[in-house]
């Protein structure tokens, strides 16, 4: 293992670069920062204790640690950088900070052995392969939080077969920016509920004896959903919740 002094408050760039017999390594409470590949390569590290405190971790820091097979952060750490997790191939677990609000551009690209990702709620934007080529993921929980999900995020995880994501079927999707090569179109989508949908505000002027009928242009996922139509008030107009016909 790695003896770090308890008062070190960061690791700079490249520190332990390709250090392969570092088999172990303990952040301690007054670790603040983990620089650009600070652990890049350190092969033998299979284990590594971060405490409350740590902030943030650099591009690479542990990329192609490829004995590391769990990392829980705690929930002090605010960013993480591209590729900090890269090709760990024996990671399983990954707990990421609740702090969050970006997973980065191939955070675990080529963890071959993960078996799931859970992204924290406070996160709304996915980077481009962020977990590109984790063959044995099973499944994935997105929040509503996120917004964005960028192109090939989830390409060639081929074991994926459930999306659990936190938002309305329809409004969720409607409010999301989906990048190329995600292919959640083969996947089991599971949602927190389909509706109802409720639209914005919008008024028109209704003359008597005139026909009006409401429409609904549903798209992607929600293409096949029910759409049910209601009236606020039906002492001023009633509508037929099937074809949309006001009355």
């Amino acid at each position: 293992g790695i003896d770090l002094p308890k008062t070190l408050t960061s690791i700079g760039k490249s520190s332990f670069y390709g250090c392969s017999s570092i088999k172990k390594a303990v952040l301690g409470k007054k670790m603040t920062s983990v620089g650009d590949y600070a652990f890049y390569g350190c092969s033998s590290l299979a284990a590594v204790t971060i405490a409350s405190g740590l902030k943030t971790i650099g591009e690479y820091a542990f990329a192609n640690c490829t004995a590391l097979k769990k990392i829980t952060l705690p929930s002090t750490v605010t960013s993480i950088g591209a590729y900090a997790f890269s090709s760990c191939e024996s990671l399983k677990t990954a707990g990421l900070s609740s702090k969050l609000t970006l997973i980065p551009s191939g955070c675990f690209y080529n963890c071959t052995k993960l078996v799931k990702a859970v992204i924290p709620g406070k996160v709304a934007k996915l980077e481009n392969s962020a977990f590109y080529g984790d063959s044995a993921m099973l499944y994935v929980v997105i929040p509503k939080s996120v917004t964005v999900i960028e192109d090939s995020v989830f390409e060639n995880c081929t074991a994926l077969k459930d999306v659990y994501y936190g938002a309305d079927q329809i409004i969720g999707w409607y409010n999301m920016t989906l990048g190329d090569y995600n292919s959640f179109s083969t996947r089991t989508m599971h949602y927190s509920s389909r509706g109802p949908l409720t639209l914005k505000v919008y008024s028109k002027t209704l003359k008597k004896g005139k026909t009006y009928k409401l429409g609904c242009i549903l798209s992607g996922t929600a293409a096949k959903a029910a759409v049910t139509f209601t009236s606020a008030n039906t002492k001023i107009a009633t509508v037929n919740k099937k074809t949309g016909l006001i009355k």
